[in-house]
Parts: structure tokens; sequence; C-alpha cells
């Protein structure tokens, strides 16, 4: 085993801390390669990092831009969300965030995991994942 794997799991991506796994990377994208969605919306911004990793994947398979979510805009990351068109919404996912009319990945990560699913969970299109 590397021995990264040893060492805790907050590193770094882009230079930002992560609150992720590298792991959760690979998973995402299984679920993206094995589903067909047409955008993602991920509620919890955190510092950042998974948001630069999902503008990515909505880049590289034209999806459209990553709307992100969270009551405080994470540091350092306003020059790589403008380059990869990341939306960032500062505020309260139960009321500022618009669910699109479309299949989508709904990556719930904020406060409150649970009451995010069951809230949104009616919300979504056929074909979502959330």
């Amino acid at each position: 085993m590397h021995k990264f794997m040893h060492s805790g799991w907050h590193h770094t991506f882009l230079g930002i801390t992560q609150q992720h796994t590298y792991w959760l990377y690979k998973v995402i994208d299984e679920i993206l390669n094995e589903n067909k969605v047409e955008g993602i919306i991920e509620i919890g911004t955190g510092r950042g990092a998974l948001s630069i990793f999902l503008g990515l994947e909505c880049f590289q398979r034209k999806l459209g831009s990553l709307t992100t979510i969270d009551i405080v805009k994470p540091e350092d990351t306003d020059r790589i969300f403008q380059v990869l068109a990341i939306n960032f919404i500062k505020g309260d996912c139960f009321k500022d965030l618009v669910i699109p009319d479309k299949p989508i990945l709904l990556f719930c990560d904020g406060g409150n995991k649970e009451k995010e699913f069951n809230y949104f969970v009616s919300k979504l299109k056929s074909g979502s994942i959330i």
C-alpha cells in the first residue's frame, strides 16, 4: 500500500485541503460512467476541492456548469471556479437552490445529509442520482 493511505485522509487537490479521500473521486467517476445525467449539483462546498473535481467532470462530460451551494464561500477558489465556470451560491440549500428539470447527480454533503436527502428526493427528475 502507498504510504499516504496510512497517513490519514486530509490531503490536497490542486493545493486545496480535501475533506474526502481520493477514492471518492473514483466512485463518482464510476457513477457517472454507468449513469446518464445532464448535470451535477453539490450541497456543501466546504473548502472546494470536491467542487473542483466535480467541475472537471462537468467540463469533460459536457454536463454544463457545476452548481455548488454553501453558507460560507471557500477561500482561494475564485480563479479555478471561474475557469471551470463553477456556479457557487452562497446561501441555504433549502431556500436558495433551484433543481433543474433534467436528470442530475445531486451530491448531498452539507451539514445534514439525511434532511437534504429527504427534502430533495421528491424534487428530482426521473433518472437522477442522489
